[in-house]
């Protein structure tokens, strides 16, 4: 062993010290932040620094190569305890550390300089300090880790530490009733048992780093783990809650579809056949209007809020057809005629019979019925509304432009924003409206691989853009 270059090998321990000490906090902050781990990984990093000081000794003066080399490395050791507690969760105070490293400091500076002839006293100080170090960093890991899924790997990283602090114990000792005068720095020691110790000392110094820092890593990955295990617990858990909340919109959904919107409908039969009846006085006639018109909107709305409400669950199954554009137009034109009359309003239809767009029937009638209720809504009397369209390879485009009340940038820009602010929108003849049916439009147009786009303005009309595939 006294063939062995003290110099080499504290170079190969700063090396080995560096590289490992980067690896980890690397390791670390690619996985996650832990607390505590910073300080782990610089402590590697601080205490390789020194390794570089003491291979000054004989090269610079003693308070470099021996006091400041002393105090950097019992500056890294002591983040070691520091940065397990953090780890750890365990309460952590630095004026401890610091005070202990002033101290240090203090005392080697005063067996260096103030009392030089004093060696012994100055290493026993030393040993006694790195004992004491490496016995608080087991004392952590075996007594006072919580961390279920940690215990028994802390445990074996807290042997490796028992054993430091014992060889530092062992050191106390020969140095304590070495019966030769002891060398001045560990560079000027001769070969014999006080060489062979520092030796020991750097050759074990390395294996403990790359046991405990490796061990480190693994509790790194064993508390990922635990907390992977744990989300995914959690996640199982919304999941199962989702469902549940899914089940019970399914249920409110099949409520308004049955026991809602049919008593409606009969509703409005009923008034409408109250209203054809000549033989009503006046006033009544006049109530069952109102009350026909007020049913009506809120039959609409049933019909339009359950329609959304499966088209957001995807409960519902799009099934794209070929469909001759022109004809559906002509259909909904004949549903709102009645409307479009009483209002005065001018169609303009240009829409010839060859544009075919691909979209599930029922879907596509949603579509077109909304966006010519909303044109018609928000036309005042002797307006217009024109129709037009046009297909390239793979879309059709129908345009419904008409000289409505407009709408402005804000107003537009929360057009398609479910829950939007102030929402309820009311036409040019007081017909009543929530803004639900673009929303359908919306996600029935995305449902078929369409989509709509609607510019506006204040005052000017609107004018929507509705894409549907032209082929399969």
């Amino acid at each position: 062993m006294s063939s062995l270059d003290m110099r080499t090998l504290l170079h190969l321990s700063f090396i080995d010290g560096f590289l490992l000490g980067v690896i980890f906090l690397f390791f670390s902050r690619i996985k996650t932040k832990y607390a505590g781990t910073q300080e782990l990984g610089l402590s590697l990093i601080i205490i390789s620094i020194s390794m570089i000081l003491f291979s000054m000794q004989n090269m610079v003066g003693p308070f470099i190569s021996i006091v400041v080399a002393n105090c950097v490395c019992i500056a890294g050791m002591a983040l070691i305890p520091y940065g397990l507690r953090k780890f750890l969760g365990l309460e952590v105070n630095l004026k401890y550390y610091a005070a202990l490293i002033f101290a240090f400091f203090l005392a080697v500076y005063y067996y260096t300089f103030i009392l030089p002839g004093c060696l012994r006293s100055r290493i026993i100080i030393i040993c006694l300090a790195y004992f004491l170090i490496f016995y608080y960093s087991f004392h952590i890991l075996f007594f006072l880790n919580k961390i279920a899924v940690l215990k028994n790997i802390s445990r074996v990283a807290s042997v490796i530490y028992l054993f430091v602090a014992l060889f530092a114990l062992f050191r106390l000792f020969v140095f304590a009733f070495y019966p030769s005068p002891l060398s001045f720095n560990m560079m000027s020691s001769p070969p014999g048992l006080e060489k062979n110790i520092y030796l020991l000392t750097l050759i074990f110094g390395n294996m403990y780093s790359i046991g405990s820092y490796t061990l480190f890593i693994l509790m790194l990955n064993f508390r990922l783990e635990s907390e992977l295990v744990e989300s995914e617990g959690k996640l199982k858990k919304h999941v199962c809650e989702l469902e549940k909340s899914d089940a019970a919109k399914n249920k409110f959904i099949s409520i308004i579809s049955h026991d809602l919107r049919n008593p409606v409908d009969g509703i409005v039969s009923l008034l409408s056949i109250m209203d054809a009846e000549s033989d009503i006085p006046p006033r009544a006639a006049s109530d069952i209007k109102l009350l026909k018109k007020t049913s009506e909107g809120l039959s609409a709305l049933l019909k339009n809020l359950l329609e959304w409400a499966r088209a957001q669950t995807r409960n519902i199954e799009c099934r794209p057809e070929k469909i001759t554009l022109a004809k559906s137009i002509d259909e909904i034109l004949k549903i709102f005629e009645l409307r479009i009359r009483q209002k005065k309003i001018v169609i303009s239809n240009e829409i010839s019979g060859d544009v075919i767009v691909f979209s599930d029937p029922k879907m596509f009638s949603t579509i077109l019925r909304n966006l010519m209720s909303n044109a018609i809504k928000f036309t005042a009397e002797n307006g217009k509304i024109s129709l037009s369209a046009f297909s390239n390879k793979d879309f059709s485009t129908l345009i419904i432009t008409d000289t409505g009340v407009g709408m402005n940038g804000e107003t537009l820009d929360m057009l398609f924003k479910p829950g939007r602010p102030n929402c309820v929108s009311v036409g040019t003849a007081g017909e009543s409206g929530t803004g639900l049916g673009l929303l359908i439009c919306k996600e029935f147009a995305e449902l078929n691989g369409g989509a709509i786009n609607v510019a506006s303005e204040r005052g000017a009309g609107t004018s929507v853009k509705l894409s549907l595939p032209a082929q399969k």
